[in-house]
């Protein structure tokens, strides 16, 4: 994870799953840290799995940038550090290594939507966002669509989430 302000740090996470309570689904340990990583300016998590990356180094001072990235979010992220032969969040059967940064880019660009249309605003993944998932920090207070159609407000209600307007 690379945050403004701190050396890039890797953590590893496990292959279990957990509950959100934000989206009353169960995650695997991948989904809940895209899930939950900061989306401030300057902010970036990513998670690799430990085949897709041999030797990677968890110990070293400076995390060192992954060689494959299977997940990633936050706006420091650039959409072309994730080649396309990664595995998706969702097929995790391994335990995941630990998440690791690159170096602070440029904003990325947005990518291709496969959301409805009409839903907005769009996750940084380019999806539609549904009632209990969790708010960027840009989105605090604003109104949008949901992927059904239903208006939705990002409001703080133990913690920022998206929730039915």
């Amino acid at each position: 994870m690379i945050a403004p302000g701190v050396s890039p740090q890797a953590e590893r996470v496990g292959g279990e799953w957990g509950w959100d309570p934000a989206t009353s689904k169960c995650l695997t340990s991948v989904q809940y840290a895209i899930a939950t990583a900061a989306r401030s300016a300057g902010n970036c998590t990513q998670i690799g799995y430990v085949a897709d990356n041999p030797g990677y180094v968890m110990k070293a001072t400076a995390a060192p940038p992954l060689a494959r990235v299977a997940a990633q979010a936050g706006p420091a992220c650039r959409a072309a550090d994730r080649p396309a032969t990664a595995r998706p969040a969702t097929a995790q059967t391994t335990p995941a290594p630990s998440p690791a940064q690159t170096t602070p880019a440029a904003q990325p660009e947005p990518p291709a939507s496969t959301a409805p249309a009409g839903c907005q605003p769009l996750s940084d993944e380019g999806t539609c966002y549904e009632p209990g998932e969790y708010c960027r920090d840009d989105d605090h207070g604003l109104s949008g669509v949901a992927g059904n159609g239903e208006p939705i407000i990002c409001e703080d209600d133990d913690g920022w989430r998206w929730e039915p307007a």
